[in-house]
């Protein structure tokens, strides 16, 4: 029916964004290429993080293990919470 489909750009400029979401994630292909796309980001902002602090001359022996847990956290954090979207329709959580 309509409430498992998707619903293009309406006339007046509108989205139906929240179904469109679910719809999409419903579909365990399109959920596994995002959470690998996800892994893929998460290296990248490791790796973007690690080489601010090298950039800005942070990087000393006393510090670099504080630096690698910010780089980590933050490719964590945005990782998990990406994440979590597809996860949460795949399993039923959000309809």
């Amino acid at each position: 029916g309509a409430a498992n489909a998707y619903i293009p750009e309406s006339a007046a400029g509108g989205f139906s964004t929240y179904q469109n979401v679910v719809v999409g994630f419903q579909n365990i292909l399109v959920v596994i290429i995002y959470i690998l796309a996800m892994v893929a980001l998460a290296f990248h902002l490791y790796h973007g993080s690690w080489s601010m602090f090298q950039t800005l001359g942070l990087n000393n022996t006393r510090y670099n293990g504080l630096w690698r847990f910010v780089a980590t956290a933050i490719a964590v954090i945005v990782f998990v919470g990406n994440v979590s979207i597809p996860l949460a329709v795949i399993t039923g959580i959000v309809r």
